[in-house]
């Protein structure tokens, strides 16, 4: 199951503690690394159940199911909130992903900051996939999409595959 949400990570994009110190022009650091915990994220934490997630955020405006089979993962939109989070009954909230800048931060970074800001912050991605830049720290993973401009389009932060 795990390994499906961190394949489908990438396809879904498709539909806090620390600071970094960098001077302008500088790349900054990523401030998680292997062994931490992922930050909570728009008042989610990855991994909660569905009745902590119904009691963070309310019911969602909608569900559609990912996949066949009683266990299948299901994305929740709350569109009024800017968010979508993928959730299983084996594993919980597995992916969180803002997709207005109102929806909250990761870390200080926005939906709608420049690429530049980005890696000011948190340095150059571990891997680049197309428009999808992937932070990892281990077991999870911040996704930041971009859009043709360069400006952060959606952020997401979910479990990687065993």
């Amino acid at each position: 199951m795990i390994r499906f949400v961190g394949a489908a990570l990438l396809a879904i994009a498709l539909m806090m503690p620390a600071a970094s110190s960098a001077q302008a022009g500088e790349p900054g650091e990523f401030p998680w690394k292997a062994g931490d915990a992922p930050p909570t994220v728009a008042g989610v934490t990855l991994g909660i159940s569905r009745a902590a997630l119904d009691s963070a955020l309310g019911p969602p405006a909608r569900v559609q199911t990912l996949g066949s089979g009683a266990d299948a993962p299901r994305a929740l939109s709350y569109p009024a909130l800017g968010l979508s989070i993928v959730f299983s009954d084996l594993d919980g909230v597995a992916v969180i992903y803002l997709l207005t800048a109102e929806a909250g931060a990761i870390d200080e970074i926005k939906v709608g900051e420049d690429r530049g800001r980005v890696i000011g912050r948190w340095g150059p991605p571990s891997t680049q996939e197309g428009q999808s830049a992937l932070y990892i720290a281990g077991k999870w993973v911040v996704v930041v999409r971009y859009d043709g401009g360069g400006h952060v389009a959606q952020l997401g932060l979910g479990r990687m595959g065993n």
